[in-house]
């Protein structure tokens, strides 16, 4: 697990940020995808949370690196350096549309 979502959960459980733009999961919230299989993320990502429309946040064992999936397209639509940078991005798109 990124090193700067484990400090992240330290603050929280999971739940919804920039409502309602993301939900991430924690002890209390049990993610809702499944990896790998018949699911629609790779075997190799792992699910913390997911985008009000759908698409999973990821990443791979091993990396800081924070992916966003896109579920429709089946490929990588956004990555980030960490998910420090993932937070920092998310609310300037979300004060930009207040």
């Amino acid at each position: 697990m990124p090193k700067a979502y484990k400090e992240w959960l330290l603050f929280s459980d999971g739940g919804q940020i920039f409502i309602p733009d993301f939900q991430f999961f924690g002890v209390a919230n049990k993610p809702l995808i499944v990896r790998g299989g018949n699911s629609f993320i790779p075997a190799n990502m792992f699910a913390i949370g997911h985008t009000s429309y759908g698409d999973p946040i990821c990443f791979q064992p091993g990396s800081e690196e924070i992916i966003q999936w896109d579920h429709e397209e089946n490929t990588v639509f956004l990555t980030w350096d960490d998910f420090f940078d993932f937070l920092t991005d998310a609310e300037e798109d979300h004060e930009d549309d207040e």
